[in-house]
């Protein structure tokens, strides 16, 4: 998931000039069929990072979903999506 998350985000251009960064934590739910659903960031830093941090988790491909004795479940997840600069 790290993996997917780095080759698909894109570091705002804004940003990058501004030299803005910092970790943005995204909740979202995998659903009982593993579609990615109600993403919401949690702990913002800053609009540009924030709506690429929700876009990019919005976008991840099916997961496969948790189970509960046997049976698919809906899951909470939190995930921090970090922008640095090189």
């Amino acid at each position: 998931m790290v993996a997917w998350i780095s080759q698909n985000l894109k570091y705002p251009g804004e940003a990058v000039k501004d030299k803005i960064t910092g970790k943005v934590n995204v909740d979202f739910m995998v659903s009982s069929t593993g579609k990615v659903k109600n993403v919401q960031v949690t702990k913002p830093v800053n609009p540009l990072l924030d709506v690429e941090a929700k876009r990019v988790i919005s976008n991840m491909p099916d997961w496969k979903p948790g189970s509960q004795a046997g049976k698919p479940v809906d899951v909470q997840i939190m995930v921090p999506v970090e922008f640095k600069l090189q």
